[in-house]
C-alpha cells in the first residue's frame, strides 16, 4: 500500500510539472493547424494570375504594288512586325518585285503569290483569299486585309490588337473615309466608309 501511495504521489508530482510547462510555453501548434500562427514577418504568397487567354489565329494579306518592282524597306518592317500576331502572312503583289524585293519579303517570313496589276487592292485581296482556301481561313478567328499606302507600326501593334481584342465587333479598320463625291462616277456620292488599307474581319 505504501508503494502504491507513493507511485501516485509521484505520478500527482509529474502532472503538476507538465501543467506548469504548458501555462508557461502554451500549447504547440502543428503545422498544417489552421490555428497555426506564421512567423513574424511572413508574408502569404499572392495568389496565381489567370493564365493569359490564347491569341486569336490570324491570316494576314498584304496587297503590294510598285511600277519598278522595288520592295521599300518599310514593307518588311511591318511584315516583321505582323509576325508575332498572325499566323500566316501572304503578300500579294499586283505586279512582279524585282529579285531584291522579293527576297525582302521572304526573309519576314510572307509566303508572295504574283498577279497582274488589275483590280486595285480588292480585287487582289479576293484572288489572294481564294489562293489561301475556304478550309484556312475557317479554321482562323480574324482575317487582316492591308496595303502598302501606309507607313507603320510607330508604336507596338499588341496596342491596337489587344484593344480591338476587347469589342465585340465583326469587323474593325484603322481609319474612316467621311462620305464624299465619288471619283469614279460624276455625281455619285461615296458613302462613309473604312478604308481599305487595313480592314480586320472576324469569323
Amino acid at each position: 500500500e505504501r508503494a502504491q501511495a507513493r507511485s501516485l504521489a509521484e505520478d500527482l508530482d509529474r502532472a503538476r510539472i507538465a501543467a506548469s510547462e504548458f501555462r508557461l510555453a502554451g500549447p504547440r501548434e502543428s503545422a498544417s493547424s489552421p490555428c497555426a500562427a506564421a512567423p513574424a514577418g511572413a508574408v502569404a504568397p499572392a495568389p496565381r494570375p489567370p493564365p493569359p487567354a490564347p491569341r486569336p489565329r490570324r491570316i494576314a494579306i498584304y496587297l503590294f504594288h510598285d511600277a519598278l518592282g522595288i520592295v521599300d524597306d518599310y514593307v518588311p518592317h511591318m511584315l516583321e512586325a505582323l509576325r508575332e500576331h498572325v499566323d500566316r502572312t501572304v503578300v500579294v503583289c499586283n505586279g512582279a518585285p524585282d529579285a531584291q524585293g522579293l527576297a525582302k519579303l521572304e526573309a519576314a517570313g510572307a509566303d508572295v503569290l504574283v498577279r497582274g496589276n488589275t483590280g486595285f487592292d480588292v480585287h487582289g485581296y479576293r484572288e489572294c483569299i481564294e489562293h489561301i482556301g475556304r478550309d484556312a481561313l475557317a479554321a482562323c478567328d480574324e482575317l487582316l486585309l492591308m496595303n502598302y499606302t501606309f507607313f507603320g507600326p510607330i508604336f507596338p501593334l499588341a496596342e491596337l490588337f489587344d484593344t480591338m481584342a476587347a469589342r465585340a465587333v465583326d469587323f474593325w479598320g484603322i481609319t474612316a473615309h467621311a462620305e464624299a463625291g465619288n471619283p469614279f462616277e460624276a455625281g455619285a456620292r461615296m458613302p462613309a466608309h473604312i478604308q481599305s488599307h487595313f480592314i480586320a474581319v472576324r469569323a
